[in-house]
């Protein structure tokens, strides 16, 4: 997972909006074999991963690990 310098820009003006410390990625279901992961600005839950990703934390749902292998 990469993020952009413009998408980092555009976070960290949402988190300080928001006031909140970064992104979580969540498991939405599965569509055509495929795991939709959906994108919140939110704190992390207590049993999320946590990364730091170019800078900007992020909370990652524990039902996506088995699906990050090419996120991270």
């Amino acid at each position: 997972m990469h993020i952009t310098p413009e998408a980092k820009q555009l976070i960290n003006n949402i988190l300080e909006e928001q006031e909140i410390t970064g992104i979580r990625l969540y498991f939405k279901g599965i569509s055509c074999e495929i795991p939709n992961i959906g994108l919140a600005f939110e704190e992390p839950f207590e049993n999320d991963e946590m990364y730091e990703v170019d800078g900007v934390q992020v909370a990652m749902e524990a039902s996506i690990m088995p699906y990050t292998n090419e996120l991270m």
